[in-house]
């Protein structure tokens, strides 16, 4: 083995040649072509070109079937949809690792070396992610948490903005598990105040619309609409105003309920004007306390959230109303079948997994309860602003709150 570094493909260790060449990060960035803009603008930068690291390696045996076996192996190595290239510069403490896809198999040179030494030189053409990963860091450890919630995350390590690996565990112990949870990236100066607004604050401010007890409702109380007082849509006041979320885009989210055997609709609103019914309408469950997604909402800062009930018969209650924060990713994790589930784990594409109560403990893939692919948090400060509902209605659950990443690096660390 080469003392000045130590090159690793699948299992196979490999002598690396002098002079190897492991490429770059190459970045890509758009530019805004606005009319409007004074001068040119960069717009998100990318590293999407893949990285091609070429170097000469060096396999050695003692006799000439054992170097044919190993140059098969690393034929197969090379051949493989994906697998690793870990290198260790000498007396480095840390690898780093670099993601390989599908290479062309290597040829050594048939040479006096190979032929009577039993020594292959092979010339190695790689194909691989751009960056480079060191170790898992962990960003949060069992961080307890009252949901909804948000958590500061620590200085993201690393030349590139990694993916982060977010774990949520219910801490009751009971027969209800989660049913929904939501997690994203945040603002770093961010409170739960800021997407988190309680619906009977405004109902004192619209018409028809009173504070009511309700016993499974966040604080006990809710904003109720009665049809004995008016079938027609009636917007709720200011229940998120102008002045409580920052600018920026956000997915709505709205807790209530109909009345039993009652018939009860929720929609938002993006315009003041109340002379037309809403586009997107969504009817209410008579049954329970339920979450309604109501679709996406742009705040420039200055308008507020128009949120508009209508009650055909009987009685429809609003417990809160919560705001996702979109521009920097989100994830959540819905159980329809409200199983007991003990703790989900959002991952990247199709790595989510969750896990029920059962003993032995087995990881489900959760793929088809996901939406949003993962989360890449900026090495910029960021917060996490977490929200989870248990079945049973009960709200305010605490969970614990764990959160890893592998750093990515555009060389070694």
């Amino acid at each position: 083995m080469a003392d000045y570094l130590q090159a690793t493909i699948g299992g196979i260790e490999l002598v690396v040649m002098p002079l190897p060449d492991w490429g770059m990060v190459q970045y890509e960035a758009d530019e805004s072509d606005n009319v409007y803009a004074d001068i040119a603008t960069q717009l998100t930068p990318r590293a999407s070109k893949l990285r091609r690291p070429s170097f000469k390696a060096k396999l050695t045996a003692e006799t000439k079937d054992e170097l044919i076996e190993l140059e098969n192996e690393l034929r197969a190595e090379l051949a493989k949809e994906y697998n690793t290239l870990v290198l260790v510069p000498r007396n480095a403490s840390e690898a780093v690792t670099y993601k390989l896809l599908r290479n062309e198999a290597a040829v050594a040179a048939f040479d006096y070396a190979y032929d009577r030494a039993c020594v292959g030189i092979y010339e190695l053409n790689l194909v691989a992610e751009p960056w480079g990963y060191g170790p898992t860091e962990a960003a949060l450890a069992d961080e307890p948490l009252e949901t909804p919630g948000v958590v500061a995350l620590p200085e993201i390590i690393g030349q590139g903005d990694p993916r982060l690996s977010v774990t949520v565990t219910r801490t009751w112990v009971d027969a209800n598990g989660i049913q929904f949870v939501c997690v994203a990236i945040a603002p770093p100066d961010a409170e739960v105040e800021d997407f988190f607004y309680q619906a009977e604050a405004a109902a004192a401010g619209s018409s028809h619309w009173y504070s009511d007890a309700h016993a499974n409702a966040y604080g006990g109380l809710g904003a109720r609409l009665d049809s004995s007082d008016t079938t027609a849509w009636t917007r709720l006041a200011s229940v998120v105003p102008a002045s409580g979320p920052p600018p920026g885009r956000y997915r709505v989210w709205a807790r209530g309920r109909a009345g039993s055997s009652s018939e009860a609709y929720i929609a938002k609103r993006k315009q003041y004007a109340e002379a037309r019914d809403p586009a997107t309408v969504t009817a209410m469950n008579p049954n329970a306390l339920t979450w309604y997604d109501l679709g996406e909402w742009v705040h420039y800062g200055s308008d507020p959230l128009h949120l508009s009930g209508r009650c055909a018969n009987g009685t429809m209650l609003v417990d809160c109303v919560i705001l996702v924060p979109v521009d920097d990713g989100y994830v959540w994790y819905d159980d329809p079948d409200e199983k007991d589930t003990d703790w989900v784990r959002f991952g990247w594409l199709y790595d989510h997994k969750y896990a029920l109560t059962a003993t032995p403990e087995e990881e489900i893939d959760a793929s088809g309860r996901m939406e949003g692919h993962g989360l890449k948090v900026p090495r910029e400060p960021r917060s996490l602003f977490i929200f989870v509902e248990r079945k049973g209605t009960t709200p305010a659950p605490e969970i614990l709150l764990n959160a890893t990443y592998l750093p990515r690096w555009e060389m070694f660390r």
